[in-house]
């Protein structure tokens, strides 16, 4: 036995046809071949014989060109996009004026398995397998068109760059590593007319062994070159130092080779792979005709192995990405699974408590409030004179009990919040008063820790759109925890403003000189349930829900809610509340669906000049109208308008005809019973009138609002105009 070893490299020289004379008798041949450079290769080599050519580059095509006639041999390939060479030769075979042209079949035998018994059936007249030897495709050209078989003298290999190139774009459609292997080990031996060949590939870790893959069996369990030291030595040497292994006349058993023990003349053997790793190499083991494996064939099979190991290297990458994705997605599933029951049991777990809350609210909120009511009767003297230590103890458990029912309100409100039912009644109102309502009911716990209560307004504030007894459960609720983190002697202010941010919202501030905040708690304070911990500046009292209930009606209210604090330099509540306008006014009422087709605007007009025209009695009789509308639905515009008869309110409602009538009858029929109007010589007379809305589609939300906030306002003005 003969060994040698060149150091492999990634160039091979490109062997070129000689030219052959032509006949001097043209017949005409079809090749068919979806690849433009398999049909150059065919085209290039029949021209030199004489013969005319024409080209197919689809099945379809060939079909259209052989039924219009003119073509004397037909040679297809199989693997075509669309229809494949298989159904065109049946095709061919089925029709009359095409039964009787030749084909040969020109195929990589590695791609069709099985397609020798396809076309024994069809008693074709040649199958060549890619890549074949010029000399044997001219002869079976020859023999097809009946044309004389003298041996043509051998040519040189100029087709194996052609099938060269080919099994190389086949390969590059493979990416499993397996299959890429057993392809290439196929291709590879059949363009090297190698008797047999295998593909060694080296352990890639604990779930990847060494594996080797034959070019005539899908994987052969026999081979086990990690078991044979004589293997794997050999075997090592060639991968690891990168060199060709050229073996002649040698027995494959003598290096544990499950081939037999007869001679071979060559056996040649190529490492595969990268600058980055080693990954195996390829065996061919002995040449048709005992022929020796020469310098062209090593030059050709190295560039081959060396295509392979990038194709080879990429196939593993993305297999692996593949089991990582894999892996990653059935974690993800796992996660998503253990949030779902995590979530899950978290409602359940809040549902419980709501549920608890709320029983036990109601439960104890009727005999918290008769406690309170005797004790303020106490207070009061009404139930008997109390010395001065009965009147203390009396104060201390009052305080305690309106803390109680304080806390259990809010137990309550927390319930709404999670049910969705809480729920806020907006309308158009001046801020000022309720502010200063609030301001006044803080004033006695302020003077207690005399703490000094300030409150500053800006001039000419607007209106708001706002809840009134809501915006004051906001300040008093601001109001009560800033007093109580605030120190003896210390400082509270409320201001109230236009929004610096925004011109369309009113700011109300609640600053103090209290502990404050640490920044990293700040975010934490609207939430449920939550307490600043280690706030030792002053006792917590009551049960975290407070801020979490402000966040909810402000929200409610369209406006946000603000915290600016750092650690004993006092805090800043801030609350925003938009700015009535008529856009604002409607944006409860539309919604977040479409904008209806038409709205229902009611005027009640009270009759005579000057009848009513004190503030105390139109304010009362605006809450009787507001009594009669449905908060969501309707809205009562603030304010009145002076016609020629009289004070008139105005009432918009998302409402049809019918609807609009009915509410149209429930005013009448409250403003009857009231006596501010018995002294009127005529009913209040109350309109109806439509609106018609022109939908604008290509409008964003807010426009829409304010393009129905226009309309409606020009309706309004046309109605004052035709009653002034």
């Amino acid at each position: 036995m003969r060994f040698s070893m060149r150091t492999a490299s990634t160039t091979a020289t490109a062997p070129r046809l000689i030219p052959v004379h032509p006949d001097a008798n043209p017949r005409t041949i079809l090749i068919v071949d979806d690849r433009a450079i398999n049909r150059d290769f065919l085209v290039s080599l029949l021209k030199h014989f004489g013969y005319k050519l024409r080209e197919a580059e689809s099945a379809e095509q060939a079909w259209g060109m052989a039924v219009t006639g003119g073509v004397d041999l037909i040679i297809t390939d199989v693997h075509m996009n669309g229809m494949d060479g298989y159904t065109l030769l049946e095709k061919l075979a089925a029709h009359p004026d095409t039964l009787r042209i030749p084909a040969i079949v020109y195929t990589a035998e590695y791609k069709n398995p099985g397609f020798g018994r396809f076309v024994v059936a069809h008693q074709l007249y040649k199958v060549l397998t890619k890549p074949s030897a010029p000399e044997l495709i001219v002869e079976a050209v020859r023999g097809a068109l009946g044309e004389s078989a003298d041996p043509i003298a051998p040519l040189e290999q100029g087709h194996r760059t052609t099938s060269l190139i080919e099994i190389m774009q086949d390969l590059a459609e493979l990416v499993e590593p397996a299959k890429l292997v057993r392809a290439f080990c196929k291709a590879a031996t059949a363009l090297l007319y190698a008797e047999r060949g295998f593909v060694y590939l080296l352990s890639r870790g604990a779930e990847h062994p060494p594996q080797a893959f034959s070019s005539d069996m899908e994987e052969f369990d026999s081979l086990a070159p990690a078991d044979d030291l004589r293997l794997t030595s050999t075997l090592t040497q060639i991968i690891s130092g990168h060199a060709i292994g050229h073996f002649r006349h040698m027995k494959p058993n003598t290096l544990g080779l499950p081939f037999g023990d007869k001679e071979i003349s060559s056996m040649l053997c190529v490492p595969i792979f990268t600058s980055a790793h080693n990954y195996g190499c390829l065996c061919l083991v002995g040449k048709i005709a005992d022929e020796e494996f020469n310098h062209e064939d090593e030059h050709l099979v190295q560039t081959l192995a060396s295509h392979l190991s990038m194709l080879y290297e990429n196939a593993v990458f993305f297999d692996e990405l593949q089991g990582l994705t894999a892996r990653l997605g059935h974690e993800v599933e796992e996660r998503k699974r253990a949030q779902e029951e995590l979530e899950r049991s978290r409602k359940e777990q809040i549902r419980l408590k709501d549920q608890f809350f709320s029983h036990v609210s109601h439960e104890l909120r009727s005999p918290v409030m008769v406690v309170q009511q005797f004790l303020e009767i106490l207070e009061e003297g009404s139930g008997g004179e109390l010395s001065s230590q009965q009147h203390e103890y009396v104060d201390v458990a009052l305080r305690n009990i309106t803390q109680l029912h304080n806390m259990i309100g809010d137990l309550l409100e927390a319930t709404r919040i999670e049910a969705g039912k809480l729920r806020v009644d907006v309308c158009s109102m001046p801020l000022l008063e309720v502010l200063n309502e609030a301001v006044d009911s803080a004033r006695p716990s302020a003077k207690q820790k005399q703490i000094s209560l300030t409150f500053d307004a800006a001039a000419a504030l607007p209106l708001v759109i706002a809840d009134r007894s809501r915006v004051r459960q906001i300040v008093t609720n601001l109001l009560d925890n800033a007093i109580k983190f605030t120190p003896q002697n210390g400082t509270v202010s409320v201001h109230v403003g236009m929004s610096e941010d925004d011109a369309k919202f009113v700011r109300v501030k609640v600053l103090d000189t209290g502990c404050g905040i640490p920044p990293e708690e700040s975010p934490k304070v609207f939430d449920r349930l939550y307490q600043v911990p280690n706030a030792d500046c002053a006792a917590r009292k009551g049960l975290g829900l407070g801020l979490c209930i402000c966040k909810q009606l402000v929200t409610l209210q369209g406006g946000d809610i603000q915290v600016q604090s750092q650690p004993n330099s006092g805090s800043v509540f801030s609350f925003t509340l938009p700015v009535f306008s008529l856009a604002n006014l409607v944006t409860p009422i539309l919604g977040e669906g479409a904008v209806p087709m038409s709205m229902i605007l009611l005027t009640v007009e009270l009759g005579e000049q000057h009848a009513i025209d004190n503030k105390p009695a139109l304010a009362a009789l605006r809450e009787v109208i507001e009594r009669c509308v449905l908060p969501g639905l309707d809205a009562v515009m603030p304010g009145t308008y002076h016609t020629r008869s009289g004070q008139m309110f105005a009432v918009l409602a998302r409402a049809d005809e019918h609807g609009g009538r009915v509410l149209a009858r429930r005013i009448e029929e409250q403003l009857k019973l009231t006596t501010l109007t018995a002294d009127l010589s005529s009913v209040p007379a109350v309109r109806l009138s439509t609106i018609s809305l022109a939908a604008r589609n290509d409008l964003a939300v807010a426009e829409q609002r304010a393009a129905v906030a226009s309309q409606i306002e020009e309706h309004l003005n046309a109605i004052l105009v035709d009653r002034s």
